[in-house]
């Protein structure tokens, strides 16, 4: 049986240790995001979830081995009794270890899932390598029941990083994204396109159901391990006007009847 994250029962034994997790709350992305859909599972009482380009769970594995349990609580969509079905179109995520099933998807427009499968589909930072938008999104709530979310993290297209992203050549991005990420895998690389990450587009492909996108602080990710070059990245996103953050949480609510 795969492992499944429980809540903390004790304290750590490094106090330094809990203070500095307690510390990334307000900024790290991911504990914001999986804050957010615990949320929206609690909401519509989740029992069937999707984990939509899943990929190989690297996120979890690294928070259970940094010893964050709370962020490894909150990463597997597990811990509140749900079943999780992870896919990808990548065979990484056969090596997924938050979930209960894994489906390698091929390249077809059309999702291995029956009408209303799921009462909660969750992606992250997926939707900025979606090449058709608007396919995606109507297989997404063709298989999300009336009632149930769609939510997502994923870059902001008119954040500082999509924008320097879709300036620059492929190969000149590649290489930026190794100085900037140097522990990230080629594998995990993928081509972006920014095709579902704006409120417009948002709203139109989601149409008629309700979408809220929040837009969080998050911290750096590519600072290219300068501590420095995080620091002035970090002042950056203090005055930033909130639509030109890096990234954006977007919540799709479908509704029974289209307009009800």
């Amino acid at each position: 049986m795969d492992q499944i994250a429980t809540p903390p029962t004790s304290i750590p034994p490094s106090s330094a240790t809990v203070m500095r997790h307690l510390r990334t709350l307000e900024t790290d992305g991911t504990i914001l995001f999986f804050q957010h859909v615990q949320a929206c599972q609690t909401f519509c009482d989740a029992k069937n979830i999707l984990d939509f380009g899943a990929g190989r769970g690297g996120a979890l594995v690294a928070a259970r081995e940094a010893g964050n349990r709370y962020k490894a609580y909150l990463h597997d969509l597990r811990s509140l009794g749900a079943h999780v079905t992870a896919c990808d179109i990548d065979g990484a995520v056969l090596d997924n270890q938050g979930a209960d099933e894994r489906v390698v998807m091929t390249d077809d427009e059309r999702l291995p899932f029956a009408d209303e499968s799921f009462d909660l589909i969750v992606s992250d930072n997926t939707f900025e390598h979606v090449e058709k938008a608007d396919k995606i999104a109507a297989e997404l709530l063709r298989i999300l029941r009336p009632g149930g979310f769609i939510c997502a993290r994923t870059p902001n297209r008119f954040g500082y990083v999509a924008i320097a992203a879709a300036l620059m050549p492929k190969t000149l991005y590649s290489a930026v994204l190794t100085r900037a990420q140097p522990h990230r895998r080629d594998e995990d690389k993928f081509e972006v396109h920014y095709r579902l990450n704006d409120p417009a587009a948002i709203k139109r492909h989601f149409a008629p159901h309700e979408v809220y996108i929040r837009y969080p602080n998050f911290e750096p990710s590519y600072f290219f391990g300068s501590r420095l070059l995080k620091g002035g990245f970090k002042l950056l996103h203090h005055f930033l006007p909130k639509r030109l953050r890096t990234g954006i949480i977007i919540t799709v609510h479908k509704t029974a009847r289209p307009g009800a």
